[in-house]
């Protein structure tokens, strides 16, 4: 993959790192699931969304 634009570049890893918090927080979730996990959840779903 050959990005030549910084932006989209950046852009593109600012999403990874979200994918990345979103799936390591669901399986936290599966393990010990609670109402402050849920709202993490929540928070994340919400910002990866955007």
């Amino acid at each position: 993959m050959n990005i030549k634009s910084y932006k989209i570049f950046n852009n593109l890893l600012k999403w990874e790192k979200m994918n990345f918090l979103y799936q390591s927080t669901l399986e936290s979730a599966e393990e010990n699931p609670n109402e402050a996990t849920q709202v993490a959840i929540d928070e994340i779903t919400e910002m990866k969304e955007k």
